[in-house]
This record gives C-alpha cells, sequence and structure tokens, in this order.
C-alpha cells in the first residue's frame, strides 16, 4: 500500500522524501495562501491506517501559562474531530494527526486526497485563531468562541499538477 502512497505524490509531481531506510513515512511540504506546513503521511501495514501529520508554522512560546492556553483550544478542537486530533510536541510545535482506517488494497488516490485535504484545510481554518491566542490578540475565552463558529468541514480541493 504504500507503493500506491508514493504513486499518488508522484502522480502530482510532489517533492517528498522518504524517510529512512526501514520506514514507510512520507516528508512533503504543502504551501497554502496562508502558510508554508511541514507535513508526514504513513501507512501502517499492521492495521492499515493511513496517518497523516501535519505542523503548525508556530512554535508556542514556553512558559506553563501559554502552553495551557493552547492546550485548551487543542482539546476544544479535538472535542469536534472525529477521526485526529491536535495536540503540542515536547519542542511546543503544534500538529495535526488525522487518520483513517484503509481495509486491505482498497487505498484509492481520492481517499489519499481527501484525507490531505481535510488535513490542510483544517490546518488552514485553525491558524488565525491559534496565532491569536499566542500572540494575546485574545483570551482563551474568545479563541474557543472563535473555533465554535469557524469548525466545519473544510471544502476547499487540492491543486491538480
Amino acid at each position: 500500500m504504500f507503493d500506491k502512497l508514493l504513486y499518488f505524490f508522484d502522480q502530482r509531481q510532489w517533492v517528498y522524501n522518504i524517510l529512512g531506510s526501514n520506514l514507510q513515512i512520507i516528508s512533503f511540504g504543502f504551501k497554502t495562501d496562508k502558510a508554508n506546513y511541514n507535513c508526514y503521511a504513513t501507512i501502517n501495514p499492521s492495521n492499515d491506517i493511513l496517518t497523516i501529520i501535519i505542523y503548525h508554522p508556530i512554535v508556542v512560546p514556553k512558559g506553563k501559562a501559554k502552553r495551557d492556553q493552547i492546550l485548551a483550544l487543542c482539546n476544544h478542537y479535538n472535542a469536534n474531530l472525529i477521526l485526529g486530533n491536535f495536540d503540542i510536541t515536547k519542542g511546543n510545535e503544534i500538529r495535526c494527526r488525522t487518520s483513517t482506517i484503509i481495509g486491505g488494497d482498497k487505498l484509492e488516490e481520492s481517499v489519499i486526497s481527501e484525507i490531505i485535504n481535510w488535513s490542510i484545510n483544517l490546518m488552514d481554518d485553525t491558524l488565525d485563531t491559534f496565532n491569536n491566542l499566542i500572540y494575546e490578540k485574545i483570551d482563551v475565552k474568545g479563541a474557543i468562541e472563535r473555533a465554535d463558529s469557524l469548525f466545519t468541514a473544510p471544502t476547499k480541493s487540492l491543486p491538480e499538477a
């Protein structure tokens, strides 16, 4: 199935790297009108789960108070997600993981496109709220209110090569 993932990237002529010789992880960048994202795609062959991990271009400032505020917003977003979650890494990076079960050899390009599309749009949709909370333009309450009004299924499509 990893070959199907590689084929997807090759067909679109996207630049990517395969991490490690034994790992089945693809590293790629994705640029939108709002940000440049570092992204990873992997398929776990033991359970047929395709996972997309995308990092916000924001590093959360050090300090427990700011980290707690961002975690509160992450948790609020997570309550609305069916598959996937936001968290903060040990390096204070905000990331979103989105996964889907593919089931055997049923990985179609449309599934790959849909999960990448949804994940990228989710990051774009949440970027301003995370930025505003980090740079203290809004408080946690305001961020959560904004999240409630913002959180809808992304509708934009990926560009075709």
